[in-house]
């Protein structure tokens, strides 16, 4: 009898040591997969890296520097002119770029004007010309509701700007220096 419960004991120890061997198996194949999606997912993400960088390449033959952008509209006047080379050719340039996700040449140049677009939004000095240059042209115009004409009479705070037409948003801003000197 105790050789029985013997053999009956060695035979669970290699059903338990086999079922461990198909664990480490498992494991082994799913950590082989894991690691696959991994490398996969890094590929992915160099392609896109260098897609991008190939976009903002051709973004950069298209149009100025957002800088110099700046610089012209500042100015007023042209200081800096995009010169194209005698032999460039835009949609050559952008057929090299198609692939599975910019199927088609105005697919790969609508990328490339919003990497510019983009580049221009981003750029502090752009964003500081064009901010003084609204704030020097912007206007406000008001007329009242029907509402606001029978609320806003002649002691309520708003009156002075129940009717405007076309005032500066510079005079708002030297008004309000003014009330506090």
């Amino acid at each position: 009898q105790s050789f029985a419960n013997n053999n009956n004991n060695n035979s669970n120890n290699d059903d338990n040591n086999n079922n461990n061997n198909n664990d480490n198996n498992n494991n082994n194949n799913n950590d082989t997969i894991t690691q696959r999606k991994k490398t996969a997912n890094v590929q992915l993400r160099i392609n896109r890296l260098k897609r991008a960088k190939r976009i903002e390449e051709l973004a950069a033959k298209l149009a100025l520097s957002a800088r110099m952008f700046g610089e012209n509209f500042r100015s007023g006047y042209v200081k800096y002119a995009v010169v194209d080379p005698p032999d460039f050719d835009l949609n050559a340039e952008a057929a090299q770029l198609i692939d599975e996700r910019y199927t088609t040449v105005d697919q790969v140049l609508a990328a490339a004007r919003r990497v510019a677009a983009k580049q221009l939004a981003a750029d502090p000095f752009v964003r500081s010309t064009f901010r003084s240059s609204f704030m020097n042209k912007a206007t406000v115009s008001t007329a009242p509701t029907a509402r606001g004409m029978k609320e806003i009479d002649w002691t309520h705070d708003y009156f002075p700007y129940l009717r405007l037409h076309e005032k500066p948003v510079q005079r708002f801003e030297a008004e309000a220096n003014d009330s506090f000197a």
